[in-house]
């Protein structure tokens, strides 16, 4: 059974719900436009860091219609979002030191070395979880003229 859309441009309504009408525009333009160039092979199918997604460009395209045109990507099976993306992730306990909390329980906790940002990030990048845990986010050294 094909899956239901209206005049959003293949996004389903759910994709596009907190979108005003000109962001709902964008983000039909910007699915059709990178649908088109995935079936016909310019860009290839890749995995995506959902949470993550920017231009890499300045194009004054706003994150939230390059999210929902990446929904729409993503139901179809023409981009993959990382592993700890896919629905049904919230409230994933993780275990070290032999407890079994949230990321951000952990992220509270008295041992985590980094912020909730990065540890998010290094489980996305298949760190230990321990080792993601612990290992201090690196400062760089700032210079000021006196």
């Amino acid at each position: 059974m094909p899956t239901q859309t209206t005049d959003t441009g293949g996004l389903l309504p759910t994709e596009v719900a907190d979108l005003g009408p000109q962001l709902e525009a964008q983000a039909s333009a910007v699915y059709r436009l990178l649908r088109t160039a995935i079936l016909i092979g310019d860009i290839p199918p890749a995995r995506v860091p959902m949470d993550r997604a920017k231009p890499s460009t300045p194009c004054r395209i706003s994150y939230k219609v390059i999210r929902a045109a990446l929904k729409g990507l993503a139901r179809e099976g023409l981009v993959n979002p990382l592993p700890g993306e896919q629905a049904g992730t919230r409230g994933k306990k993780y275990t070290a030191f032999g407890e079994d909390k949230t990321l951000p329980e952990w992220a509270r906790d008295e041992r985590c070395r980094t912020s909730y940002a990065t540890l998010k990030s290094r489980i996305a990048l298949d760190w230990d979880f321990e080792l993601a845990l612990t290992t201090p986010t690196r400062v760089k050294n700032h210079y000021y003229r006196s």
